[in-house]
């Protein structure tokens, strides 16, 4: 039993055969504080460092408030970024909704106009550059592991200016691309859906430090549309063991 607890990733089960008849079915679940403490971040982690004494007057985590009610307590509310570098804002797996993402995000609420941040879009969906990413400060990067088990679209080679990732490279490193993109002088927003394949990456975040290159994260998450994946059980218990490890991290109700 301990075995089989100490390899199961959180949200995951197994199976196994007791006896002729009897099959039982584990299913480790998430514990959303302790997880997150498992992991040893740098000494010198940045964002984590910088943040986290301002987590006590972020917007509480309101299950019933839809995105309009909801007032958000951007960071740059706290802090003041004019020193930094670059405005990066990366938006995993948003599909053919990133631009509604992004107008949603930045007007009215966000203190900071979308145009003084460089965008890049993760996702395998390469069909989305023809409709609206063919825009100046946005960059596509081709994530084909985003996929899961959906085919994957062409892309015709008139987009290749327009990728920050090549179609031929089989399995696309997020983490490795982003420690290669950003640096600590930047000020870089994350915003991502709350699915198996997005939350593989936020693990993966937390087991190589890069957790520390980012300031704001936005996780969209619904206890009704991602429990299947049972990666983070109930989303207000997943956002408070986000908070209490110092990620500066709201519940992103928009499309």
């Amino acid at each position: 039993m301990l075995e089989i607890e100490h390899v199961l990733q959180p949200g995951g089960t197994s199976a196994m055969l007791v006896g002729l008849l009897t099959l039982v079915i584990f299913k480790k679940r998430f514990d959303n504080v302790a997880f997150f403490q498992h992991y040893r971040l740098p000494s010198e982690c940045r964002s984590i460092t910088n943040n986290k004494r301002f987590i006590e007057f972020m917007e509480p985590l309101d299950e019933n408030s839809g995105p309009i009610e909801m007032i958000l307590s951007y960071l740059p509310e706290f802090m003041n970024i004019s020193s930094r570098n670059r405005f990066i804002y990366i938006n995993i797996g948003a599909g053919e909704l990133v631009n509604s993402s992004i107008s949603e995000m930045f007007k009215p609420f966000y203190p900071m106009e979308p145009r003084a941040f460089n965008i890049y879009v993760v996702d395998h969906n390469t069909s989305v550059l023809s409709s609206y990413v063919k825009n100046p400060i946005v960059t596509f990067v081709y994530h084909s592991g985003l996929a899961g088990d959906k085919a994957i679209t062409s892309l015709s080679s008139d987009d290749d200016d327009y990728l920050s990732a090549p179609l031929d490279e089989e399995e696309f490193d997020f983490i490795r691309w982003l420690k290669r993109t950003v640096s600590d002088k930047d000020f870089v927003i994350l915003m991502m859906n709350a699915r198996a394949v997005e939350l593989k990456i936020l693990f993966e975040l937390f087991e190589s430090g890069a957790i520390c290159h980012v300031d704001e994260l936005f996780l969209g998450c619904s206890d009704v549309a991602d429990r299947t994946s049972a990666m983070c059980g109930d989303c207000a218990s997943f956002f408070r063991g986000l908070r209490k490890n110092g990620v500066f991290v709201h519940r992103w109700l928009g499309n």
